[in-house]
């Protein structure tokens, strides 16, 4: 086993940008900002299966959030243009499922998805979204839990777009106020918030689902609309916390 990064590296890696430390913000009951030069890490997994995520998921995923020359931009949205969708979902949830079998105490909101732990394992390791049971397929991942991306910018422009793209939100949980809400796990990376929502089968919320910027699934074209930071309440809160720190933005 090795010491296994539970979100990528190649997030920090390009965020510090020649920097010694990137700006990271904890999002929690108490949101606390802080200056670092890597992620947590955790002995989870082999080499080999570090690679494994990293070549069949991440480089590609990073590159798309970062990549200019894939995207089209309007005044109210970001349009990926070369999108697989099944390559990014399986991102995410490499990223939820490194989180929620750690026993880190950053990722402890992420316990709630240690019950899907068995069906994240296989779905990663075939590069599938179906569940299934005797070569059946019984569901899909994507059946009852939903992405969605929303570009996070300042209308105002008093907040300039190179702050908010080098900030990095932790993955974490967005608490609500009943488990029939759904358990909604977010993260931010280049300025695209990026959120998992499961909701329960036959629930209210799942029928009723329809954030901005769901992901449509297999559209190889996708719209993620523009949203102001200070209209989504988790990321002007990071942003608060971060101007109560020592943040190399405020210099």
């Amino acid at each position: 086993m090795c010491n296994s990064h539970i979100e990528p590296k190649s997030f920090y890696r390009r965020m510090r940008n020649g920097r010694p430390q990137c700006v990271v913000v904890d999002v929690s009951e108490k949101p606390r900002a802080i200056r670092t030069n890597a992620d947590y890490k955790q002995k989870l997994l082999c080499s080999d299966c570090e690679q494994f995520l990293s070549r069949n998921f991440e480089n590609d995923c990073t590159k798309l959030l970062v990549d200019t020359n894939k995207q089209l931009e309007t005044c109210s949205s970001v349009i990926f243009t070369e999108f697989n969708y099944a390559q990014f979902y399986l991102f995410v949830f490499t990223i939820i499922w490194r989180a929620s079998v750690s026993t880190l105490k950053e990722y402890d909101g992420l316990k709630a998805f240690l019950d899907f732990e068995k069906y994240f394992r296989p779905c990663i390791f075939y590069k599938t979204l179906s569940i299934s049971s005797n070569d059946d397929q019984i569901a899909r991942l994507d059946d009852f839990i939903k992405l969605s991306i929303v570009k996070v910018i300042d209308h105002t422009q008093a907040v300039p777009q190179s702050v908010l793209d080098n900030v990095i939100i932790r993955i974490n949980q967005r608490i609500t106020d009943s488990i029939d809400d759904g358990i909604h796990v977010y993260f931010m990376f280049n300025g695209f918030l990026v959120t998992a929502s499961l909701l329960l089968p036959g629930s209210k919320a799942l029928k009723l689902w329809n954030a901005p910027g769901r992901l449509k699934p297999l559209r190889s074209i996708q719209k993620i609309p523009k949203q102001t930071y200070f209209n989504i309440p988790l990321v002007h809160n990071a942003f608060s916390a971060i101007g109560k720190t020592d943040s190399p933005f405020k210099k």
